[in-house]
């Protein structure tokens, strides 16, 4: 989605952050609604947005779920300071109320959608494969760091374990393959 230039990659991405705030907009709506049929009918039309994001689009997607439906830290602070000045029954309730996060609500309601369950699952999948990724990629060896001939050597040994071991999970290559001709021409052989 990252463009340095041409107007393609600009319009991918405005198309794509528009994507998630439309999907935003039904999740903010979902949880304003209080009819069942009309609940059903935003959740149905938010599980089939979330269904046709790609990985970037639900990258995005989780990051609001974290900055938009996430408890409001200044209602938790309220709260927390009344339940420590009155320890009572109500003020514990309010305190709970306060510090369960908006998605949990909004998850609730995605969930009475048909197929919401599974939607939900697959979801949790997605986040799952994202932090994967992500924690693999930072974990990764990077240009400059020094491996060791045997390091070098177990590394290419287990690259046959891999299903894509040409790539990192991003998709960034970790390997190229070059042509004799391109090696003389790059080592400026000819």
């Amino acid at each position: 989605m990252l463009g340095l230039s041409g107007g393609a990659p600009k319009a991918a991405s405005r198309n794509s952050s528009r994507a998630v705030h439309e999907l935003t907009a039904l999740c903010h709506g979902l949880l304003s609604e209080r009819g069942e049929v009309s609940g059903v009918l935003l959740a149905t039309q938010a599980q089939q947005a979330y269904q046709s994001f790609d990985a970037p689009h639900r990258h995005a997607f989780f990051d609001v779920l974290v900055k938009e439906f996430s408890p409001d830290p200044d209602a938790v602070g309220r709260s927390g300071d009344a339940y420590r000045a009155d320890p009572s029954a109500a003020n514990l309730a309010e305190l709970q109320r306060v510090v369960e996060p908006p998605r949990q609500e909004l998850f609730r309601r995605l969930n009475m959608a048909p197929g919401g369950t599974r939607m939900l699952v697959d979801m949790r999948r997605d986040l799952l494969d994202e932090l994967l990724h992500m924690i693999a990629c930072k974990a990764a060896i990077k240009a400059g760091d020094y491996l060791a001939p045997e390091e070098i050597t177990a590394l290419l040994e287990q690259r046959h374990h891999y299903q894509d071991s040409h790539h990192c999970p991003h998709g960034r290559p970790t390997a190229l393959v070059f042509t004799r001709e391109e090696l003389d021409r790059r080592f400026k052989r000819t």
